[in-house]
């Protein structure tokens, strides 16, 4: 009759109400300047219209979206948001490629001091975006294939054949925060197995990553989503149908 295959999602359904309205609830960046003079407020109205601008641009409505849901789904949303060469790079970021420092992480976000981001990138725009280091990454080894995991949101229904290519490779993106305010041991890397790109000083307080809990950890610095807490509650819907 077809019940051996239909399930009544709750979690979907759960996720999916609570995305699209937190979602919809678009960003609106404006300068308070009620009791000054007409000039200035004609100023501000049109940085108000610049920043909004830059936002459409940068389809940061779209990205709000896949943030919110990652945390419903996995606990903690992350996006990057740093600057770039010509512009502000705004991107929506697995958790599942953060990497923190495990004892750090038992004091919660204000104890990270150091994050590491793993990505995998195509050889050829590692070379183009550093020509003058394009022998070592055309020499770097090539990524290793990840195993098939249900966390980083590998479908299921593929067969699970996999092609290895040696045109990717694994890069790394490193940020150490400074100790204080006057300190100078800020530093920021981009390293590759067999080489290091950039090491330079980093002065901000802050990563460029915005972190989104659905939940707060209690402890620790990756929050609860709606699918870990639903999960036993999802089990015994399905066992009833």
């Amino acid at each position: 009759s077809g019940f051996r295959s239909a399930r009544l999602f709750v979690t979907t359904s759960i996720v999916d109400t609570f995305t699209s309205r937190i979602a919809k609830k678009r960003p609106m960046p404006m300068f308070v300047v009620d009791d000054a003079e007409w000039s200035l407020k004609r100023k501000a109205q049109r940085f108000r219209r610049f920043i909004h601008s830059k936002l459409r641009e940068a389809d940061y409505e779209r990205l709000c979206a896949g943030i919110v849901n990652d945390a419903c789904v996995r606990g903690t949303g992350v996006g990057y948001i740093d600057e770039g060469d010509e512009d502000v790079i705004s991107e929506r970021v697995h958790r599942s490629e953060i990497y923190v420092e495990p004892r750090e992480a038992r004091q919660g976000a204000k104890g990270v001091r150091q994050i590491h981001w793993i990505r995998q990138v195509s050889r050829e725009v590692m070379a183009a975006k550093f020509p003058e280091f394009a022998d070592q990454i055309m020499s770097a080894p090539a990524s290793s294939v990840p195993s098939r995991d249900a966390s980083t949101g590998d479908d299921w229904l593929l067969s699970g054949g996999i092609v290895e290519s040696d045109d990717v490779i694994d890069v790394t993106y490193s940020w150490h925060l400074r100790s204080g305010v006057n300190s100078t041991d800020g530093r920021r890397a981009i390293c590759l197995d067999n080489f290091t790109m950039m090491f330079e000083q980093w002065d901000g307080d802050r990563f460029p990553f915005l972190f989104l809990h659905r939940y707060k950890p209690k402890r620790g610095f990756w929050g609860r989503g709606d699918v870990e807490l639903l999960a036993d509650l999802q089990a015994r819907v399905n066992a009833i149908v």
